[in-house]
């Protein structure tokens, strides 16, 4: 479900007033239109995610499970799904709605100057309560991927793209993926030794902030959260900006954080490794324009271009 008009969303707006009817749903506010939902807010400050594509039947108990486990160990807000629709004539994939957090998404414009020590200090000190946290409940575990697998996950994220990217690339791009691959797979340092709670997706568009200079008021979406290596949050913030990445996980352990040796080196490979995920899932949902994309990142980002790479 693509929205491109305002037509659109007053369909949604139709759609969500049958499917809840006794909610206050128009006019919408349009949030978001990303890689899996369309983001919408109702007029009674409810966030509605409309997915583009098949979800998990359990996913979305587990996800609210996993938040309510994870609320008392945090000092910042997090969403309380309250609304889950099942595929249904009105909408295909599943409708989800959450409380909205208190703030505004953060902005890549907005990480300049004196705002980004007290942003990067408030980042890190969320990261490190995350990262602490203990999941308890046993089915919420089970549903969480974890390190057990993590060579047989890496190797068919490899498997699954390298064949696409060697017929769309030139062989001398495709023979550079192949050699980063390898490097990857084989070095013993790319495995972390403290394994922890891991958000999965931590980047500015699940961030929300507010005041002057800007604080942390709550983190969205934790459907890729995972028991793996605690840096991948911070890999992930460098798609935001490499030196800010790099500034919030530094705060990280100024704070107290433990980070091992080699975590500057897992930090890199993580951020080189993530367009390799959009290109999985493009050819996944059979989107075309949205694989297009993800190979031009991976052509002008840092897994091709060795003067992007961050310092180890």
């Amino acid at each position: 479900m693509k929205l491109d008009a305002e037509i659109d969303l007053k369909l949604i707006e139709s759609k969500l007033e049958h499917v809840i009817p006794k909610a206050n749903v128009g006019p919408l506010k349009m949030l978001g239109d990303g890689f899996n939902s369309v983001v919408s807010e109702t007029t009674d400050g409810r966030v509605i995610k409309v997915f583009k594509h098949e979800q998990p039947a359990d996913r979305w108990q587990a996800v609210s499970e996993l938040i309510d486990e994870i609320r008392p160990c945090v000092s910042t807000s997090l969403p309380t799904v309250g609304l889950s629709v099942e595929p249904s004539d009105e909408f295909p994939h599943t409708v989800i709605g959450f409380e909205r957090v208190p703030g505004r998404t953060l902005e890549i414009d907005d990480l300049s100057g004196a705002s980004n020590e007290a942003m990067a200090f408030d980042l890190a000190g969320f990261l490190l309560e995350l990262h602490g946290c203990r999941i308890h409940c046993r089915e919420i575990v089970r549903q969480l991927p974890s390190l057990n697998d993590w060579d047989s996950r890496m190797t068919d994220l490899r498997d699954s793209t390298l064949p696409v990217l060697k017929a769309r690339m030139e062989s001398s791009e495709s023979k550079v993926i192949e050699d980063w691959w390898r490097r990857f797979l084989n070095d013993t340092r790319s495995r972390p030794p403290n394994p922890t709670l891991v958000h999965g997706d931590f980047w500015h568009e699940n961030i929300m902030v507010d005041g002057k200079p800007l604080r942390l008021t709550g983190v969205l979406d934790f459907e890729d959260a995972h028991v793996g290596d605690p840096t991948q949050d911070f890999a992930t913030l460098c798609h935001i900006n490499p030196e800010f990445g790099t500034g919030v996980a530094e705060s990280y352990v100024a704070q107290g954080g433990d980070l091992d040796p080699d975590w500057r080196f897992r930090m890199a490979r993580l951020w080189e490794l993530r367009e390799f995920f959009g290109i999985r899932h493009s050819v996944t949902v059979n989107d075309q324009n949205e694989l297009a994309d993800s190979i031009r990142k991976l052509r002008q980002g840092p897994t091709m271009n060795r003067s992007m790479r961050l310092a180890e």
